[in-house]
């Protein structure tokens, strides 16, 4: 888990007010990775549950990050 957000899947359809002007939908059956506030939320109402092992990076994203990193020392050099 990161301090920023947890991945959470939600198991009803459930709108996510951070803000009297924003409204954020969630479909149910939907993994999604949200903020903390919106996720201990969600599973206090029983609208979610969290992921197990949801530590684990997107496939593919060591290789792109490692790959910007290249492009960004390079630029610096």
């Amino acid at each position: 888990m990161t301090q920023h957000g947890r991945r959470i899947r939600f198991l009803v359809d459930w709108d996510w007010k951070p803000s009297p002007m924003a409204t954020i939908a969630y479909r149910a059956g939907q993994t999604y990775y949200v903020t903390i506030a919106c996720a201990e939320k969600a599973i206090a109402l029983g609208k979610a549950e969290q992921v197990v092992g949801a530590g684990a990076p997107p496939a593919g994203i060591s290789a792109t990050l490692a790959r910007k990193r290249r492009k960004k020392a390079d630029n610096n050099a």
